[in-house]
């Protein structure tokens, strides 16, 4: 695509950005010379490229672009800006960073919400000790062989890729595919590397067991009609098709996280109803059927766990705006009962990483707000406008 200056300088801006945080740069897959030229430039100051964005901000509404774009558009500089500031100096409250690089506002979710899950899950894993006790034992025996992991996960992508394609009849191109590779020491548990060329390579992380229950969600999370997925779509209408140069850069710090680990978290519900869920893993995934709970209780246990990363929330907001320690919140985390001090570690990780720790709400925030616009299970109809369009958090309140 033939782009004008003002796209060059947008693209331009973010790839520079990259070089002075580690890990900002998601993805990109836009004219390769710029990526050259920001790859043999010698990185460029925060001022200056602070300066550049406000010039950016200032031109935007002069391009002549669609009321849509410019609204995605000065969101996306929005956030650069506040990245950029940060650089220079400007701290910011923390809620107020989260706000100003995502668009939303968290808030600390009543621990009554915890205690609930602890009573639900104490009903369905039986037997003598503790509940994260039981509940670790049983996971660890849940855990795919290292050896069969790829497998696993290749054979739970191609399900729901499956799926996808009958729900979204003629949306993915024929050319898209994904690789699988098997990573250790990394604070997230899977991540989709979008490669352009409608291509994706799905890391996933042996550092906590991978158990045979979350696979298809970790599938549909990542590739289908996950991130892989809105990536794809994004890149063939969006990109290509109505030539919008801002959807071939995706960055870490901007509101379209939101949206991209909404669109992750709910798409298996999209897919398949909470029965039909555990139906193909029992059948599809596990190791030995005999030997688990009840689809029942399976389907329980699912919808119990899903507020797991409403916990991660409020970690985060103790950590950074109460200031806690690690013991603390190690303890606070423990006190509900159903997670293990080695878990707990695992997500302090992400939350005291530089890069994450604002990151850390988009999962959580993300599916409430989607499933709070769209209903627990949206519609194909509905869910196609997460895929298609330029959708911003602010734009589901």
């Amino acid at each position: 695509m033939v782009l004008e200056e003002f796209g060059k300088n947008y693209l331009l801006l973010g790839l520079r950005i990259g070089k002075l945080i580690d890990g900002y740069i998601d993805a990109y897959f836009g004219p390769p010379e710029l990526k050259d030229t920001v790859e043999k430039e010698k990185p460029n100051s925060s001022k200056d490229l602070l300066d550049k964005c406000k010039v950016l901000q200032k031109e935007l509404p002069n391009q002549g672009f669609i009321e849509e774009r410019i609204r995605f558009i000065g969101k996306m500089l929005g956030a650069m800006e506040t990245s950029l500031e940060i650089l220079n100096g400007h701290e910011f409250p923390y809620l107020e960073k989260v706000n100003r690089l995502y668009d939303i506002k968290p808030e600390l979710i009543d621990d009554s919400v915890f205690y609930k899950v602890a009573k639900e899950l104490d009903s369905i894993y039986e037997g003598s000790g503790s509940l994260a006790e039981r509940m670790d034992t049983i996971q660890k025996q849940r855990a795919v062989l290292e050896n069969k992991i790829e497998g696993t996960f290749r054979k739970a992508c191609e399900i729901v890729r499956e799926r996808t394609q009958e729900l979204f009849p003629g949306l993915l191109p024929n050319e898209e595919e994904f690789t699988i590779k098997i990573v250790k020491n990394e604070p997230w548990g899977a991540y989709n590397w979008y490669l352009g060329n409608f291509k994706s390579r799905i890391d996933v992380n042996t550092d906590i067991p991978n158990a045979w229950t979350r696979v298809l969600l970790t599938a549909a999370h990542e590739g289908y009609p996950g991130h892989h997925t809105e990536h794809v779509i994004k890149e063939k209408l969006l990109y290509i098709e109505e030539q919008r140069f801002e959807h071939s850069i995706f960055l870490i710090q901007t509101p379209e996280c939101v949206i991209a680990e909404g669109i992750g978290n709910t798409g298996l519900d999209v897919l398949y109803t909470p029965q039909e869920q555990v139906k193909i893993g029992l059948e599809e995934l596990c190791p030995d059927p005999k030997k688990e709970f009840s689809l029942d209780a399976l389907v329980a246990e699912n919808e119990a766990t899903k507020n797991f990363m409403a916990l991660i929330n409020n970690l985060a907001i103790h950590a950074h705006v109460d200031g806690w320690s690690d013991d603390q919140l190690i303890k606070y985390g423990l006190e509900f009962g159903f997670v293990i001090e080695e878990r707990l570690r695992q997500n302090l990780l992400f939350i005291r990483n530089p890069l994450w720790s604002t990151y850390v709400f988009n999962y959580f925030i993300g599916e409430m707000l989607i499933k709070k616009k769209f209903g627990e299970r949206p519609s194909p109809a509905d869910f196609k406008k997460l895929l298609t369009k330029p959708v911003l958090p602010s734009d589901l309140v």
